[in-house]
């Protein structure tokens, strides 16, 4: 079973999951026997999604951000469903999103059973759950499809404000100006996007990742959406945004209070 283990980390492929090249053994001198199994993956220069969106380098556009949103989803969907059993729980973080030379996202850790018993620090010290053999034995495959699925609904809402969301304070904040502002003209449904990317985002394809968003981070996890649904509903936001081109009815300037005002939730959430 060790080496079952081993050898499905070391296959695993996907475009959107980082990739394990190596590994290496440290045996007990006593016995001989595998003390601690060490991995070497992939480097990924571009550091995570989080610092090309809040971070103070390069920083992505609205269409590479849907794109990126799609990265994730697809990862996530390789995990469910790309494997046998599925890997579900897998406590995915914007900084366990990698970007590769060319910004393609990148899913670093993920809840592997070898990679979960060891409770190994992957990739800089990101976390691997430690609880993954047995969440895929026990049955519970939908309910943690639903936790992976309310995971990506926080990368998205960190996609739209263009800030770290660090707490579940920090969640439900943003949440209840998202559902406020959704309900709103255009105006006001921008006045909570982050100020880099205002003037470049459609409408219809802005409107569009606001609402799965929402879906996603739906109390009742029986009512976030499938990893599919979330696929295909970014997938569509990416055809709204294509043909959109800058116009001056589209552009809308935050003012200096309604950022302010939105920081200043965050903040008291």
């Amino acid at each position: 079973m060790f080496t079952q283990h081993i050898e499905m980390i070391s296959r695993l492929r996907h475009n959107h999951l980082v990739s394990c090249i190596g590994h290496c053994f440290e045996c007990c001198p006593d016995d001989s026997t595998i003390g601690i199994v060490y991995f070497v993956f992939e480097s990924l220069p571009n550091g995570t999604l989080r610092s090309s969106i809040c971070g103070g380098g390069v920083r992505l556009n609205w269409a590479q951000r849907i794109t990126a949103g799609i990265g994730v989803a697809k990862g996530i969907q390789f995990l469910h469903t790309g494997i046998m059993p599925g890997v579900f729980s897998n406590h995915l973080k914007i900084t366990d999103v990698l970007l590769d030379p060319n910004f393609h996202v990148k899913i670093c850790t993920y809840n592997l059973p070898l990679l979960a018993h060891q409770n190994a620090g992957l990739m800089g010290g990101a976390a691997v759950s430690s609880n993954g053999l047995k969440s895929n034995i026990g049955g519970r495959e939908n309910e943690e499809e639903k936790n992976d699925i309310y995971d990506i609904g926080v990368i998205l809402m960190e996609i739209l404000v263009g800030r770290p969301i660090m707490s579940q304070n920090d969640v439900m904040a943003v949440k209840d100006i998202i559902q406020v502002s959704n309900k709103m003209d255009d105006t006001a449904q921008r006045s909570i996007v982050d100020p880099t990317i205002i003037k470049e985002c459609s409408t219809e394809s802005l409107k569009t990742v606001m609402d799965i968003c929402l879906r996603c981070l739906s109390d009742d996890p029986t009512a976030r959406p499938s990893i599919e649904d979330v696929l295909w509903t970014l997938q569509f936001a990416a055809q709204l945004q294509d043909p959109w081109r800058h116009d001056s009815h589209h552009i809308h300037r935050l003012s200096d209070s309604n950022q302010n005002n939105l920081q200043e939730q965050i903040s008291r959430g």
